[in-house]
């Protein structure tokens, strides 16, 4: 059989890079700016005493959290999302999103082994048809395969299907 290789197309960078914007905005620029804005009031009404730095342990912590948090949340969605996609014979290779610091993951595994499913139950995906890859049904790490992030996935699907059935 033919060699199947793909490749995540624009609308995909498109909602990575959306996302990895808004996140390091929320990190590096908004956190920063309302920690400041909160601590030089706080610092201008009550000035550096006590007081002030037990009453504003808790605002500052939520502060950091509400803008940090999502790099996390979503740090599990991009490092499982497939950026490529290579069948060559009976051997599929995937490479994963990477996510700040957290490098991209590169599985290679026997066709005839992996799990198709549709999660419709993503909500980070939202409307978007994704589809899950397991190595087998315990698997707590899938693999999400975006239909609309590659130009050719049925050509895909049905070849990994065809192997499933085959075997």
């Amino acid at each position: 059989m033919e060699e199947i290789n793909l490749k995540v197309n624009q609308k995909g960078v498109e909602f990575y890079d959306k996302w990895l914007k808004e996140t390091k905005s929320g990190i590096f620029l908004y956190a920063p700016v309302f920690l400041l804005f909160y601590l030089g009031i706080g610092l201008a009404i009550y000035g550096l005493n006590l007081k002030f730095i037990l009453i504003s342990i808790l605002p500052v912590f939520l502060i950091l959290i509400s803008f940090v948090s999502p790099y996390y949340s979503r740090k599990k969605y991009f490092n499982q999302m497939a950026k490529s996609i290579s069948i060559n014979d009976d051997v599929v290779l995937i490479e994963t999103c990477e996510w700040f610091g957290t490098s991209s993951v590169v599985k290679s595994f026997p066709i005839n082994e992996i799990i198709i499913s549709n999660s419709e139950s993503i909500s980070f995906f939202k409307e978007l048809k994704v589809y899950s890859l397991k190595i087998n049904p315990e698997d707590t790490v899938p693999i999400y395969i975006i239909d609309e992030f590659f130009d050719n996935t049925i050509v895909l699907l049905s070849r990994l299907k065809y192997h499933r059935s085959s075997s």
